[in-house]
């Protein structure tokens, strides 16, 4: 997906995929919700979500609701949190670094 945000474009095929999350349901279930984190060239950060018609990225076209999907540039700190939260310690890791012990 490509989208132009504050004069900037943001492209989910040219930028780095840090990791993926989605809520557990099958990929065509009208519920169904993923997020990707993204990462540019230009040390940019950006979320790329999509999903069903139920999803939070849902969208409306005339009376129907239907599959969806949006950019959210974020910033480094925003990033670091979303990771620390939906993925592993290792993807978390190899973007972030080594946080420290517990």
């Amino acid at each position: 997906m490509k989208q132009i945000i504050e004069r900037k474009l943001y492209d989910t095929e040219t930028a780095t995929k840090i990791g993926r999350c989605d809520n557990g349901f099958n990929g065509n279930d009208f519920d169904f919700e993923s997020e990707t984190l993204y990462y540019t060239k230009n040390e940019q950060y950006f979320i790329h979500g999509e999903g069903g018609p139920r999803s939070s990225y849902g969208t409306r076209r005339g009376n129907l609701l239907v599959w969806g999907e949006q950019i959210e540039p974020i910033s480094h700190d925003k990033a670091r949190c979303w990771a620390e939260e939906k993925l592993t310690a290792e993807e978390y890791i190899e973007e972030f670094g080594q946080p420290e012990d517990a």
